[in-house]
């Protein structure tokens, strides 16, 4: 296990970012959520209640990104397919899909899911992280991806907690 040795010196009496290592991390950011989302809009992306904020302090920094959620595929006739993108703002950083191919019946099937990704922003300003999702299906019938939502009880839908980290690394 590698150690850090901090030498503050001279007159310096805190740690500051300048001070430290390569791979230090210097700001961490984390929510959590038990709403889930529902997501019908075929080909388009919509938000999730997946979003954080946060302002690199150098433009060599970096972003680790840490998302955790379920992800439901539900159909009421053949099959349900959707994506699930992270964003760094207006730009997809990258996709995660999810499906259910089933007979003519009403099915679900949920999946654990997320992302854990390294993004280099090149940037000083406030960054947004979201999570965004989307149906991908050409049919007739009905069909849907949620986020965070594991059981088919219209009545009593349950939820699980979903979790969205940003941790700034020095470059």
């Amino acid at each position: 296990m590698a150690l850090t040795k901090l030498n503050f010196g001279g007159s310096q009496t805190s740690l500051v970012a300048s001070n430290m290592p390569s791979g230090s991390v210097l700001q961490t950011l984390s929510m959590t959520t038990n709403s889930n989302t529902a997501h019908s809009t075929l080909n388009t992306y919509t938000n999730t209640n997946l979003t954080l904020d946060i302002t690199p302090s150098s433009t060599s920094n970096k972003i680790l990104v840490i998302s955790s959620f379920s992800a439901r595929a539900y159909h009421t006739a053949y099959n349900s397919w959707g994506r699930i993108g992270l964003y760094r703002g207006s730009t997809l950083v990258c996709t995660r899909d999810v499906n259910k191919d089933g007979g003519n019946n009403a099915e679900w099937a949920t999946v654990p899911s997320g992302f854990v990704h390294l993004d280099s922003p090149s940037s000083t300003s406030a960054q947004t992280y979201l999570i965004k999702a989307k149906l991908i299906v050409g049919t007739s019938y009905s069909a849907q991806i949620d986020i965070g939502e594991f059981y088919n009880d219209s009545t009593n839908d349950e939820t699980n907690q979903q979790s969205h980290t940003l941790m700034e690394i020095k470059g």
